[in-house]
C-alpha cells in the first residue's frame, strides 16, 4: 500500500482482538467508552515547531495502539477498512514494532570479495 499520511497523521488498521483481562477498565475521554486496538500501517513525518523544524512522531508503522472509537476518519483502501487520525488521538502504545537491520560483518564481506 502506497499511502503516506501528511504531517502528524497516522493510518491505522483496526484489530478485532478484544482487550485483555485488566485492560477493560481503560476509558477514553468523558464518554467512558472502551478504546479500540489497532496497528499503525503508515505514519506521517511529524509536526513543525515554531522554527520550521520537524518534530517526529512517537509512533511508527507496525506499532500496536489504543485509540478512541469516535476519533479520526474511517477510510477504505483496496476493500479494507482503516482509520486516518492525528497522532494526538492515540491513548496508548501497547507494543512497539521491532526493526532489525541485517548486515554482514566486515570480516565476512572481505572474505567473500577476496575469494
Amino acid at each position: 500500500m502506497n499511502v503516506i499520511p501528511l504531517d502528524d497523521r497516522i493510518l491505522v488498521r483496526p484489530s478485532d482482538a478484544v482487550l485483555g483481562y485488566g485492560q477493560r477498565n481503560a476509558t477514553v475521554g468523558a464518554t467512558g467508552e472502551e478504546p479500540m486496538r489497532g496497528v499503525v500501517i503508515a505514519a506521517g513525518l511529524g509536526t513543525l515547531d515554531g522554527e520550521g523544524r520537524t518534530i517526529p512522531l512517537a509512533v511508527q508503522a507496525g506499532d500496536t495502539i489504543l485509540f478512541g472509537r469516535h476519533l479520526g476518519s474511517e477510510v477504505t483502501f483496496a476493500g479494507m477498512q482503516y482509520w486516518m487520525m492525528k497522532a494526538d488521538d492515540i491513548v496508548k502504545i501497547e507494543a512497539r514494532a521491532i526493526i532489525v537491520a541485517l548486515y554482514a560483518p566486515r570480516s565476512s564481506r572481505r572474505a567473500r570479495h577476496s575469494a
